[in-house]
């Protein structure tokens, strides 16, 4: 982190620097070479800060393990003998219950359209329904 603020300090110098000394011909020419610089090096800690890579390495596997749950189906909801389950498949939640005697599939996903800087979506819905 001492590093982080270091090379923060060496900017805010650089950028008085270039400001002071932009009137010379190299006073751009070294401001410019110093951003670039430390936009290398913040890449570079991003990329090798054992911090950073932990973070992103436990937030892709979050964004993984909901995905993976969200396939799952699972009861929602129950009610009168009958189980409503949910999975998500791509971009879209489907829904199916069990009952008894039948088995609904319900599948809901949204269309949007775009006309000029309006932009208009509606929920489109599709049911089967499959008797014992």
């Amino acid at each position: 982190m001492t590093m982080f603020y270091l090379l923060v300090g060496i900017v805010i110098v650089s950028v008085v620097v270039g400001m002071v000394t932009c009137d010379s011909e190299y006073g751009w020419k070294f401001f410019i070479i110093l951003c670039v610089i430390w936009v290398g090096v913040l890449i570079y800690r991003y990329n090798t800060d054992p911090e950073w890579i932990k973070d992103r390495v436990d937030r892709d596997a979050a964004i993984v393990a909901q995905k993976r749950a969200d396939e799952q189906p699972r009861v929602i909801r129950e009610a009168d003998g009958c189980k409503v389950y949910a999975f998500k498949s791509g971009d879209r939640w489907h829904y199916f219950t069990r009952c008894k005697e039948m088995t609904t599939t319900d599948t809901s996903w949204e269309e949007c359209h775009t006309s000029g800087k309006t932009r208009k979506c509606e929920t489109l819905t599709e049911s089967t329904v499959v008797t014992k």
